[in-house]
């Protein structure tokens, strides 16, 4: 038996991680709902307490991309995923709402270096093909996360608690970087080992930034509140409470495994046209129409 590891082989696992990464986030976006009623929160809380997830991103943000480079991102993606999957668990067995900040704000910190990291992992591989398919892997994260929220609606479904829920997914998905670890790349790209932790970003980079920071506002409100917004007004149709995130991470799922090719055809400027007026089309069907079929397509 060859034991030659091919192009397939580093794909697949990266694809592994983003699946991951995807289906452990959408478990706990879609129990949100469960931690509001459950802490008594009205939105304002619940939209401060939501605030701790991407305060944990932003504050390792200029920590993540060195310890990649410090340590390599191989290493650097197995720890990642695994502190990730065990905030899930931490999640689930919080007593008290400062232990959820607590550990919302962890999860948001090992998230991004998982991010990070698995995305140089991508850029590896995309250089072994010779071709654009780094829209793939995020499609895998997008599949992970309607996977997840299908799975997590079953749960409720089924009346299970989210601390069984998240013990479940944490453990079986922690088993995903050791399968994956053999598959990934060990070195990355030459670089020095004295560069700053933080450079100015120059105008192109910060009107990108700007781009990225409205379509990130857009999805953080679907993985926050899209369940939310289903129970407070939708309540007749609760069990389907994750189906809008659900239909959201599908839809982006097929966007990004078609996104190389659409962009190829397009271009990257006639492309953030019109995703901007799509998506801004669906939340507003969503918004002025709350029927269940309706909020489903338009987050969708």
């Amino acid at each position: 038996m060859s034991s030659v590891i091919t192009p397939e082989k580093h794909r697949i696992a990266v694809s592994l991680l983003f699946l991951l990464n995807g289906f452990v986030f959408a478990s706990w976006a879609a129990r949100i709902p469960y931690f509001q009623e459950h802490f008594q929160l009205n939105n304002a809380q619940l939209g401060s307490l939501l605030l701790c997830l991407p305060i944990g991103s932003l504050g390792v943000l200029p920590l993540a991309g060195w310890l990649s480079t410090r340590f390599g991102s191989k290493l650097t993606a197995i720890i990642g995923a695994a502190v990730y999957c065990f905030c899930l668990i931490w999640i689930g067995f919080a007593p008290a709402i400062f232990w959820l900040g607590a550990a919302l704000v962890t999860m948001g910190a090992s998230g991004n270096i998982l991010n990070i990291a698995e995305n140089t992992q991508g850029i590896l591989v995309e250089g072994l093909y010779g071709k654009p398919i780094l829209s793939s892997f995020h499609g895998m994260f997008s599949l992970g996360g309607m996977l997840g929220a299908a799975f997590t609606g079953l749960m409720i479904g089924l009346h299970v608690l989210p601390v069984y829920n998240f013990l479940g997914v944490g453990l079986i998905s922690m088993l995903i970087p050791g399968i994956a670890a053999r598959y990934l790349f060990t070195s990355d790209f030459d670089a020095a080992t004295d560069q700053p932790l933080f450079v100015m970003p120059d105008s192109s980079l910060l009107k990108l930034g700007i781009i990225a920071l409205c379509v990130m506002m857009g999805e953080g409100a679907m993985a926050d509140w899209s369940s939310v917004y289903v129970s407070q007004y939708i309540p007749s149709h609760i069990k389907l409470a994750t189906a809008g995130y659900t239909s959201f991470s599908m839809a982006m799922a097929i966007g990004r495994f078609n996104g190389d090719w659409v962009t190829a055809r397009l271009g990257t400027t006639k492309i953030l046209y019109l995703s901007g007026i799509i998506a801004a089309t669906g939340i507003i069907l969503a918004l002025l129409f709350p029927i269940i079929w309706v909020v489903i397509i338009g987050f969708a």
